[in-house]
């Protein structure tokens, strides 16, 4: 399947509360994966991703706080919007930052930035960042063009630095139109954000 880059929208209260109690993060990305989790107790009932209701009735552990007896996580208009960029998402930091892992704030927050949430749920943890932090990505990346992204579209040069998925220098149109359709859903998605006043989730999985 390969690398997959990941968008949730979500409030700020629920951020505070999945950065106080982290495991909440693989509960609700992977509720029927049994071994990104542990069930709690034989009364969770986790549902079909992060935006919905998550209760967890027997309080365990996080890594500082111990857990309520009963959590409630509540989500509010728009919080369950989710994206996914297929393995896109590196093209696209290299058409933003003409780095392979690098790039000054906002514009590298694919690959760094944010805060990191609780254990790897697949290639690192989740990390999150504020609606704050959300207006100002989004204030750069609305401006940002297909043109400008192919400006810094440099296939020979993305497959020296190893860009994923290493597809870059073969001789096929539709590799740039691949970073730019998805940097297109990519400014949507925070768009929603935005109009929403959320923040959002990312990981890769």
């Amino acid at each position: 399947m390969g690398m997959i880059l990941i968008t949730h929208c979500i409030s700020d209260t629920n951020i505070d509360l999945i950065r106080k109690y982290p495991e909440y993060v693989t509960r609700g990305l992977f509720p029927d994966d049994e071994e990104m989790h542990a069930p709690a107790s034989a009364d969770e009932k986790p549902k079909s991703n992060l935006f919905t209701r998550i209760f967890w009735r027997n309080g365990q552990k996080s890594e500082s706080t111990a857990a309520p007896s009963e959590v409630i996580i509540e989500f509010t208009e728009g919080e369950d919007k989710e994206e996914d960029y297929d393995k896109s998402w590196h093209g696209i930091h290299y058409c933003l930052t003409k780095t392979d892992w690098d790039g000054e704030t906002p514009l590298g927050f694919i690959v760094g930035g944010g805060t990191e949430l609780g254990e790897d749920v697949g290639y690192g943890p989740a990390r999150t960042f504020r609606s704050a932090e959300v207006v100002t990505l989004y204030e750069k990346l609305k401006n940002i063009s297909t043109d400008d992204l192919q400006k810094n579209y440099d296939p020979k040069r993305m497959a020296k630095l190893d860009i994923y998925p290493s597809i870059w220098d073969r001789e096929d149109e539709d590799n740039f139109d691949y970073i730019s359709d998805n940097f297109d859903l990519m400014k949507a998605f925070f768009k929603h954000c935005v109009d929403h006043k959320l923040g959002f989730l990312i990981y890769i999985c």
